[in-house]
């Protein structure tokens, strides 16, 4: 039997498979966990992912980053 997902509400989106180091999973996991707690809200993997790079992207284009990537 198929199950559909409704699709999640905002703007138009798509599904990037990405290739994460364990040890990285594992401290976003810790991370994801601890800000549970801190807020009582809940938190995915995902939602960490686009806010990140989000915020990546925002302080490449304001010149406002400390990295040169």
């Amino acid at each position: 039997m198929l199950s559909l997902m409704p699709m999640p509400q905002g703007a138009p989106s798509t599904i990037v498979n990405l290739r994460i180091p364990v040890a990285l999973l594992t401290q976003l996991d810790r991370y994801i966990d601890r800000l549970e707690v801190q807020t009582g809200l809940k938190a995915n993997r995902g939602m960490m992912a686009r806010r990140a790079l989000e915020l990546f992207l925002e302080t490449r284009a304001t010149g406002t980053h400390a990295l040169a990537l």
